[in-house]
């Protein structure tokens, strides 16, 4: 019987602990001196560590864009009260002027690049003209209005061009992270693959041993038991996830559904090798799912039916 190694991290970290029990219990027994406990729980280490690696990169990231648009916020509002200040100085109409004080137009400027290249001449120009700077004031609500003075110019400035440069920085660690969750994964896999080859060398291929690691007999010629525990919840408009344990002898899933009022059977539509899938149904849809396990010997029984109402558009 074909064994094929879980895509999913989630199923392959399953895969991976399961092995490391059976280690644990068996391997000195069995004989086992290449992929040990210790090896396979060390590249299962590297691995999950590498997953919260990657999301804690994923989060600075996104906690990186948001610092960028409230520093990209913060300097159209100021430039926007510059042009009304600078405006008794420099006149209404778009001059030289105002191209050496504010920029190439008598606007705010639409783009990162823009509004920091703005906000170094507002800079410039303040500091050489310190007559045209306005203190902040005492509203009669009080509250302060916006300085526009050269020290805040500059205030800006900086703040902009950290947040620019911190998502150019957050945006590399992720390609990091990321490129060192997919090697340590490869990792993982080709040890348990090697550990399923060892054992090839050491145990028969019907040992009732290779179910504890996590692995379907290579000399079973039975069909699996059917799949427990299926698991059907909505993940958004107009798609359905499905989750089920893993069921002994499995190779392959298959997913059916039947749409209520539309379909008269059960209906395939996807075989997959993990233990889990996504799929898209008509929103609003009530519609029953079922899982059916199959090997090269044959297919299980259907599990039992979970009946659910697809998500609608929000």
């Amino acid at each position: 019987m074909k064994n094929t190694l879980p895509q999913s991290n989630t199923n392959l970290i399953t895969l991976a602990l399961k092995a490391c029990g059976a280690l644990t219990t068996h391997q000195d027994a069995i004989g086992i001196m290449h992929n040990t406990e210790s090896v396979v729980t060390g590249s299962l280490s590297l691995f999950t560590n590498s997953i919260d690696e990657f999301a804690i990169a994923k989060e600075k990231r996104s906690d990186s864009f948001i610092a960028q648009a409230t520093a990209f916020s913060d300097a159209g509002v100021f430039l926007n009260i510059t042009i009304d200040v600078l405006t008794p100085h420099l006149g209404r109409r778009f001059s030289p002027a105002w191209a050496t004080a504010f920029g190439p137009r008598r606007s705010v400027p639409t783009t990162l690049a823009g509004r920091l290249e703005c906000l170094r001449k507002v800079e410039k120009h303040l500091k050489a003209n310190p007559t045209h700077e306005k203190p902040s004031v005492e509203e009669p609500d009080g509250r302060m209005t916006e300085p526009v003075t050269q020290a805040r110019a500059k205030d800006l400035r900086e703040a902009l061009g950290g947040a620019i440069s911190a998502v150019a920085n957050s945006k590399s660690d992720v390609r990091a992270k990321k490129a060192g969750r997919t090697s340590a994964k490869k990792s993982l896999t080709r040890r348990l693959r090697g550990l399923f080859n060892e054992l090839g060398q050491l145990i028969p291929e019907t040992d009732s041993r290779w179910s504890a690691f996590g692995f379907n007999a290579p000399g079973e010629t039975q069909a699996p038991e059917p799949v427990q525990g299926l698991q059907v919840s909505g993940i958004g408009p107009g798609k359905l996830g499905a989750d089920w344990p893993d069921s002994p002898r499995a190779e392959r899933y298959l997913l059916e559904v039947l749409v209520v009022g539309q379909d008269e059977a059960f209906r395939r539509i996807a075989t997959v090798q993990d233990s889990d899938a996504d799929f898209a149904l008509p929103a609003g849809a009530d519609v029953k799912v079922r899982v059916i396990a199959a090997n090269e010997a044959g297919e299980s029984t259907p599990s039992a039916v979970v009946e659910t109402t697809v998500p609608l558009a929000a």
